[in-house]
């Protein structure tokens, strides 16, 4: 049982590594900044603050792309 696992864990990690090395894998970044106007930014009914709100999101973008398909995933920390 032991043996098995292990020939079926090998072939998967043989046949990720030959689409990686047959394909073309292509990361991105990104950044944004943005400001708003809050005219409530406590969120309480009395004692209102109003300000402004600047907000900055970071992400990554990969994409992988072979010969019959293209995959891509994104992620982003705002």
């Amino acid at each position: 049982m032991i043996m098995r696992s292990l020939l079926i864990c090998s072939f998967i990690f043989l046949s990720v590594q030959s689409v990686w090395s047959e394909s073309n894998v292509q990361m991105t970044s990104t950044a944004s900044v943005s400001t708003a106007y809050d005219d409530n930014v406590t969120f309480l009914s009395r004692n209102e603050k109003d300000d402004f709100v600047t907000n900055l999101a970071l992400g990554v973008d990969l994409t992988q792309e072979g010969r019959t398909h293209k995959l891509g995933v994104g992620a982003e920390l705002v």
